[in-house]
């Protein structure tokens, strides 16, 4: 009897997976861009779930990649409708639309960000740039508890956030337990590919949750640990490069415009070098959290 009960039970559980993986699969096919069968899922995907307004985005790119721009038009304003304004698939949504309904005027606008964009590296902060189409939250005190999962390299996690204490003069501290329900901060690894929302791979992720007062409750970082194309190790330099990057977004700060800061977007990791938190980093850090000189 326990036999058949465990059976039902996974075949139950099987079951529940196969339904949630419509939006999985179509993005499977979309980064082996076999954009034909990724449409076909996420056109599934939208009807079972018409408030998914990622399934629409990347609907819109497999429309655009088949050169079907009409119908990549309707899918990403479907995107607007849905997506509230400061996420990040919001912004992809507007700047694809863009670049297909007026590709002229999309080059004059992204010539225009460049020149803003190094403007802005040249103050001592990216405060401003920060709040940009984004909310930002804090912690309401420190330390912050964290726990590590289970990792060959922890004491690479371990630098990461002292190389935050160090560089805030210990305005940040934190303190590492071994009970997960005892952390404010879990960090775990993995070697599957962790998918953006413009359509891309991720090398790791922060995410959060909130209390009602509007302070920082819990997160959760995790970083990518070897290359999906071959499996093979990132370096020490690499890993904890991109954590502190990860643990930057924990502590509530948002993208830099400048690769010299940690909290740089689209910047380039390499395997000899650790990218530094920079002043610029600190400066914003401390105006977030309203202790700025």
């Amino acid at each position: 009897m326990k036999k058949v009960l465990l059976l039902v039970g996974l075949l139950f559980v099987q079951g529940l997976a196969l339904a949630a993986t419509t939006f999985e699969l179509g993005r499977d096919y979309y980064y082996e861009k076999n954009y034909e069968r990724a449409k076909y899922y996420f056109i599934k995907e939208t009807k079972k779930n018409p408030s998914n307004y990622q399934a629409y985005y990347f609907l819109g790119l497999s429309y655009k990649n088949l050169k079907d721009n009409s119908n990549a038009v309707v899918a990403l304003k479907k995107v607007l409708e849905l997506a509230p304004a400061y996420d990040l698939t919001y912004r992809y949504a507007q700047s694809e639309l863009r670049n297909i309904e007026n590709p002229e005027q999309a080059k004059k606008e992204y010539a225009q960000d460049r020149a803003a964009k190094k403007e802005e590296n040249l103050k001592d902060n990216y405060y401003d740039y920060m709040l940009l189409g984004q909310k930002c939250y804090t912690w309401e005190s420190f330390p912050i508890t964290v726990y590590v999962e289970p990792y060959e390299h922890s004491a690479w996690v371990r630098r990461s956030f002292l190389n935050w204490e160090k560089a805030s003069k210990n305005f940040v501290t934190f303190e590492f337990v071994d009970d997960p329900t005892l952390a404010r901060i879990v960090v775990a690894t993995t070697k599957k590919g962790i998918p953006s929302a413009n359509g891309g791979q991720l090398l790791g992720v922060a995410k959060w949750r909130y209390m009602p007062n509007g302070h920082l409750h819990s997160a959760k970082i995790t970083v990518l640990k070897r290359r999906p194309e071959d499996n093979s190790k990132y370096s020490k330099e690499h890993f904890v490069s991109v954590l502190q990057h990860e643990i930057g977004h924990s502590l509530g700060l948002g993208h830099s415009s400048s690769c010299d800061d940690i909290m740089g977007t689209h910047c380039s990791y390499n395997e000899i070098e650790e990218r530094a938190i920079s002043e610029r980093d600190i400066k914003t850090l401390k105006i977030l959290y309203g202790a700025a000189n």
